[in-house]
């Protein structure tokens, strides 16, 4: 049966190439749209959604107001791990994360400035998957000055060499730390992304670990219990450091915790959920591996236009050809075909033109993503079709359209009477022009929203673009890393200003753009009143 059904196929696609190139086409098209946003939608949702326990991951995240500035860190006080598994039975783990930028690091005759150290407490893969190639995870950051290189880094320090046992010198005074394994790269989709783990410990031979009211470094991570009442533990969570906290701000303001409260201030923890920190980066001193949900939701929703628009063009054009088929139909019925093979035969055609029309579009984006890449500002890689939620986008869409567009010519004018068919007694055009002009409204009006939309967008972006930051950017280098010159900077700003291509040179110890924070107090001599 399926072979006579893929003659009639080919028949058909001989017969009517015109309209067949048209509507395989269109839907090619489309979908290649529609394929390139869902990959991009779905790819950014999945990010640290690979850890086993994703949904039982929480970062803590603090809120912050003295005066009338409010701040919201991503970052938590350094105690606070250890007193959540002290205060709180319901956590099962707390670990730490602190990201060192710019560190020196030596071996042997290399030197090479690493963009980021990461330093964790030695349970960190009790509560994320990083995969160790080599190594025990219960020990590997059990001791102080122990590092874990990634696959790269092992290649870039040792070559070929093993560098499990051997030794690395680390930061300006050249302490040595010793490799105790080494770690898959951690994947793309994740927020958290390293090349060298070094253990916690070693952090703590400089710095107090009670010391409450210092958010400059550390993030704190709690996997929760399995069964847990989330919504109250969420209330629990808020309140429960309040007593680190009043020693602290009577040493620091001098004031009890209700007098500083009463002032309108607060202090307060919450818990973001691991899945959602990638999409909602609504903090200082955020990780620089971010996305934005609102965006990932105007592309989603436009996405879906997109395929609308183009599944109603096709299945348009499949009911346009619906009636001259009815003769076909009525002859098959006459010759002896049953009403359910004529129907598999219909719906078998339309899921292998719109299967056409799919290979077809992933041709097309494997063929133009960079261009498309170009014109949207997105970087999608073709890696991102192989996430499980595109790959059952993709099963999917094809279905979808075999029902929408085959049902009409399967279902409707398969039930006539075979005679009343030949003999021109049966009229569809009333059915069909409603279906037709109710559908071509409807793929109109989504046109015209899409057109609208990304008119109104693009002047919003050509207004960011070519704004006035209220200073001229142009021509002005960065130079990284000057904070080591120490007491040779200005030596080195005069030997700059004697080159004549360069006009002027400054000192900062910030760029306006950056996004790590300082907070300290201030008040005016003789008032109480801080900020």
């Amino acid at each position: 049966m399926f072979r006579i059904f893929n003659k009639l196929v080919i028949r058909n696609l001989r017969k009517d190439k015109f309209h067949l190139f048209l509507n395989i086409g269109g839907l090619a098209l489309g979908l290649a749209a529609f394929l390139y946003i869902a990959s991009y939608v779905f790819y950014e949702i999945s990010y640290d959604r690979f850890h086993s326990k994703s949904e039982r991951t929480y970062r803590c995240v603090a809120f912050l107001k003295m005066g009338d500035v409010p701040t919201n860190f991503a970052k938590s006080e350094l105690p606070l791990a250890q007193a959540a598994l002290n205060d709180l039975p319901e956590v099962e783990e707390a670990t730490r994360l602190v990201p060192l930028k710019d560190r020196v690091v030596y071996q042997n005759d290399l030197k090479f400035i690493e963009d980021e150290i990461w330093y964790a407490d030695a349970n960190v893969f009790n509560v994320f998957d990083f995969k160790l190639i080599e190594g025990d995870k219960k020990f590997v950051l059990s001791k102080p000055n122990s590092v874990l290189l990634t696959k790269d880094a092992a290649a870039k320090y040792f070559g070929n060499i093993d560098p499990v046992g051997k030794t690395l010198e680390i930061g300006e005074n050249k302490t040595i730390y010793q490799v105790t394994g080494i770690l898959e790269k951690v994947p793309p989709n994740s927020h958290l992304q390293f090349e060298m783990l070094a253990s916690f410990s070693s952090l703590l031979v400089d710095r107090k670990g009670d010391l409450w009211g210092d958010f400059t470094a550390t993030y704190t991570y709690l996997l929760i219990k399995e069964g847990t009442d989330m919504k109250a533990f969420y209330k629990k969570f808020k309140t429960f450091p309040e007593k680190y906290w009043e020693p602290m701000i009577e040493n620091a303001l001098g004031k009890t915790l209700k007098e500083f409260e009463k002032s309108g201030n607060y202090l307060r923890y919450e818990l973001q959920p691991l899945s959602k920190i990638h999409l909602n980066t609504t903090f200082s001193e955020e990780l620089k591996n971010h996305g934005n949900s609102r965006m990932l939701f105007i592309l989603g929703i436009t996405g879906i236009f997109i395929l609308i628009v183009a599944s109603f063009n096709f299945i348009n054009l499949s009911t346009a050809q619906a009636s001259l088929r009815a003769k076909e139909i009525g002859l098959k019925k006459i010759i002896g075909s049953s009403r359910n093979r004529i129907i598999s035969q219909i719906l078998l055609e339309t899921f292998i033109y719109s299967l056409i029309a799919l290979i077809l579009s992933v041709f097309i984006l494997f063929l133009f993503i960079p261009i498309l890449n170009d014109f949207s500002g997105i970087e999608i890689h073709t890696g991102y079709l192989l996430n499980k939620y595109t790959l059952l986008t993709i099963v999917t869409v094809p279905l979808i359209i075999t029902f929408l567009a085959g049902s009409y010519p399967a279902f409707y004018i398969t039930r006539f009477h075979p005679g009343e068919v030949l003999n021109g007694k049966i009229s569809m055009g009333k059915t069909k022009s409603h279906l037709r002009g109710g559908l071509v409204s409807a793929q109109f009006i989504v046109f015209i929203i899409l057109i609208f939309s990304t008119v109104t967008i693009r002047k919003q972006l050509l207004f960011l673009q070519h704004q006035n930051p209220g200073f001229n950017k142009e021509n002005v280098l960065v130079v990284k890393n000057t904070s080591r010159l120490n007491n040779s900077r200005i030596a080195y700003k005069n030997s700059l200003l004697e080159n004549p291509q360069i006009l002027s040179a400054s000192f900062a110890s910030k760029l306006p753009s950056a996004d790590d924070d300082i907070t300290n107090i201030f008040c005016q001599k003789g008032s109480k009143e801080q900020f």
